[in-house]
């Protein structure tokens, strides 16, 4: 159930940040924007409006799902802006006088270029996500790693709690080292 919960909240985030054309090239976005978007990320903990969220939803999947949506959102926006600002000028300029498409645009200027920036988000994402997950199982109870270590703290079984613990460290460490794997193959080798 936890990687249910985390693949989908990593579906929505990828749809809502596939278009870094446009979360960095207005300069509303880029000057404004970023503290628009730093303000928001350091409202009140993302993890204690699922009260909120449960009673909206409620059910506790999509509470779940919403949180972790929410609260992994940020790292992937906020690399998307910074990665458009770092497309030097010129490459916009050449493409101007040579009348490319915004379609080429896109795909042979912008997204490679952007593409480590976004991989880090990625890296990010799924590193909040994976933590934030545990707290909110804790929260929702029910089924998941989060809801089974908050079980066995409740039964007063530490060793099991240890267990979960570790597993829960391995299993960021395996999520990590293949995101990066992953980002060395499609970036060319220039790890994010």
């Amino acid at each position: 159930m936890t990687r249910h919960r985390i693949a989908i909240g990593g579906i929505h985030i990828e749809s809502s940040t596939f278009s870094p054309h446009r979360s960095g090239e207005a300069d509303f976005t880029v000057v404004r924007g970023d503290l628009l978007l730093a303000r928001y990320d350091h409202l009140p903990s993302h993890v204690a409006w699922l009260p909120i969220v449960l009673l909206l939803f409620k059910k506790a999947d999509p509470a779940a799902v919403y949180v972790i949506f929410v609260c992994s959102l940020w790292p992937m926006i906020v690399n998307t802006a910074v990665g458009v600002r770092q497309i030097p000028q010129d490459y916009l300029n050449v493409a101007r006088v040579l009348n490319l498409s915004e379609w080429k645009v896109f795909t042979k200027i912008l997204f490679p270029a952007v593409l480590p920036y976004m991989l880090t988000g990625v890296r990010l994402s799924i590193g909040v996500a994976w933590l934030v997950i545990v707290a909110a199982e804790m929260l929702t109870g029910g089924v998941g790693i989060g809801f089974w270590v908050w079980d066995e703290w409740n039964n007063l079984k530490v060793d099991h709690i240890l267990i979960a613990i570790f597993v829960i460290g391995i299993v960021g460490l395996a999520l990590e080292q293949s995101l990066i794997f992953i980002a060395r193959r499609v970036s060319h080798g220039v790890a994010p």
